[in-house]
């Protein structure tokens, strides 16, 4: 009985990796996505507009490097879980 117990929990815990596992590249991906945003708005900033434009895409870079930085802690933590079991 203690066997398929162990065996069950272990199974459970193999899913919730995987799930923390899956989490992760998505958050991988969402940090990819705004990188490439963050750099193609301030190319077009810089090369199309003056520097007005320039400080708002400044702005929006510190903004969006805000969010980057908010996604990997979460990612951190998420990995963490998975490294211990959930």
């Amino acid at each position: 009985m203690v066997e398929k117990d162990l065996i069950a929990e272990f199974s459970k815990l193999e899913k919730e990796v995987e799930s923390y596992k899956i989490e992760s590249a998505k958050l991988e991906a969402k940090i990819e996505t705004l990188t490439k945003d963050i750099k193609e708005k301030e190319r077009k900033v810089l090369t199309e507009t003056g520097t007005k434009d320039v400080e708002e895409a400044k702005a929006l870079r510190d903004k969006l490097a805000l969010q980057l930085d908010q996604i990997q802690a979460k990612m951190k933590v998420l990995l963490e879980k998975a490294n211990r079991g959930g």
